[in-house]
């Protein structure tokens, strides 16, 4: 196996590694791994565009010529947590704890719904605009702290460590001309960025995940990982790394739920036979995607017919 390697990647060395040997590798800035996706020549596509494409080709052009970035409480959430688990040093820079001051009534208590001091909303407001940080208050601080202790306290059950036997946010960056042995009508930049990558040989790849559903339901995280496309993901990662690191691996997420305490945590493995599959999924996309771009045709807004069944 190549070694990981552990220093800061630069969008220089990214440009320069994928000319001359059509991959690229190495610790990163999450914030600048996505900005340097619009940075590289041609088609350059992750496992969230991936996934869009295969769910509509049409809304995912869309999305993309517009511009459309995705924003939601859930995923702001999840970056928080994942920046205190897996970039601590990050965290302190991207984040800072500020008081939100809250609007009384005539009789000095606060609003059912928390509303704020119309007086302070300006400058919380620019707080917020204020570039690369993100100000949070004490309740929304305590709850990532709490769910990170959680997804930490997971991590150190699986012999997880920092700088010991893992490493966080490795970014690949693969060149592809074909598929499956299929010519790509479009070359394709694969990228990925993985959470947790082993530094002591074994071939597991992690990623975190939070969710609103409770990790003490089987059933729930299945439901998860079928809806969200999650095997896809673990496609697009293991093939990423097996072109990097020269290495087959095996793929977990380790889940952690958000929606209330107790924030309980739990790994899930992905079965060797469904990872086989999503690969299989994953280069049926990357075909179409290629012809789609090749053809500059993405179909319409109307979607395939289906059939409801009630159960």
């Amino acid at each position: 196996m190549n070694s990981v390697p552990t220093s800061p990647l630069t969008l220089a060395q990214v440009q320069a590694d994928l000319a001359s040997q059509g991959y690229s590798w190495g610790r990163v800035n999450p914030t600048e791994y996505h900005a340097w996706k619009k940075e590289l020549p041609g088609l350059v596509v992750s496992y969230s565009s991936l996934k869009e494409f295969a769910e509509c080709p049409f809304a995912y052009k869309y999305n993309l010529d517009a511009g459309v970035k995705k924003d939601s409480a859930a995923l702001r959430l999840g970056s928080r947590v994942d920046s205190l688990c897996l970039t601590p040093d990050l965290f302190e820079q991207q984040y800072r704890l500020a008081t939100k001051k809250v609007q009384l009534k005539k009789d000095g208590t606060p609003y059912a719904d928390g509303r704020q001091d119309p007086d302070q909303k300006a400058e919380w407001e620019r707080l917020y605009q204020e570039e690369g940080i993100e100000h949070l208050d004490a309740e929304e601080m305590e709850q990532v702290h709490d769910i990170a202790d959680s997804l930490l306290t997971l991590m150190e059950a699986e012999n997880l460590r920092l700088g010991e036997t893992c490493t966080s946010q490795l970014a690949m960056f693969v060149r592809l001309t074909e598929v499956a042995g299929v010519p790509l009508d479009t070359p394709i930049t694969l990228c990925a960025c993985l959470d947790i990558a082993p530094l002591d040989g074994r071939p597991t790849l992690y990623d975190a995940k939070t969710t609103s559903r409770s990790v003490r339901s089987a059933t729930a995280l299945q439901y998860v990982i079928r809806d969200m496309h999650y095997d896809l993901q673990a496609a697009v990662y293991t093939a990423c790394w097996n072109v990097c690191a020269r290495q087959e691996a095996e793929f977990a997420f380790l889940f952690v739920e958000t929606a209330a305490q107790p924030y309980m945590a739990r790994e899930v493995t992905l079965d060797e036979s469904e990872l086989n599959k999503a690969k299989s999924d994953m280069a049926h996309h990357l075909i179409m995607l290629a012809k789609a771009e090749h053809a500059q045709n993405y179909g319409t807004c109307v979607l395939p017919s289906i059939s409801y069944q009630s159960y």
